[in-house]
């Protein structure tokens, strides 16, 4: 299995219902949910408002990966599968991230969400849409003061 890893720098802001995360860092990953039979997973995208990408440790084998930023405030980090590599099966195998919030009063306040793309035969694709808070898998535990 393959990981994607990627840390976003921002500081922190309070939590809110729209996207439940505490101030600090926290983990990022698709939800588990139903592939088809005959469909493969082809491609993500995760867009995220008011946070940067700073660092990314992994790529699933023989996928590309591309960072746009169109708006200061905002990137959208887009993976697909290339002509001669394997797409995936499980959601499993997609890439799990790391961030942090931005600052309140910020330039933009704090979005987060992510798409999977699948397909049964690499002409159509069905688009699976989640939110910040079905995104948000897990709070690291803050590192002790010296």
């Amino acid at each position: 299995m393959s990981l994607i890893t990627v840390a976003i720098a921002t500081t922190a802001l309070a939590s809110d219902s729209r996207c439940p995360v505490a101030a600090g860092a926290f983990a990022v990953s698709f939800p588990a949910f139903p592939v088809p039979a005959a469909e493969r997973i082809v491609g993500y995208e995760v867009m995220l408002t008011g946070g940067r990408v700073v660092h990314i440790d992994d790529l699933p084998k023989g996928w590309s990966l591309k960072v746009d930023v169109d708006d200061p405030n905002r990137q959208k980090l887009s993976g697909a599968t290339q002509p001669a590599s394997e797409p995936l099966r499980v959601v499993t195998d997609l890439p799990t991230f790391h961030a942090v919030r931005e600052a309140e009063g910020g330039a933009a306040p704090f979005d987060l969400e992510g798409v999977v793309y699948t397909s049964a035969d690499a002409k159509t694709y069905v688009r699976h849409r989640f939110e910040c808070r079905e995104l948000v898998r897990a709070v690291p535990p803050k590192k002790a003061s010296p």
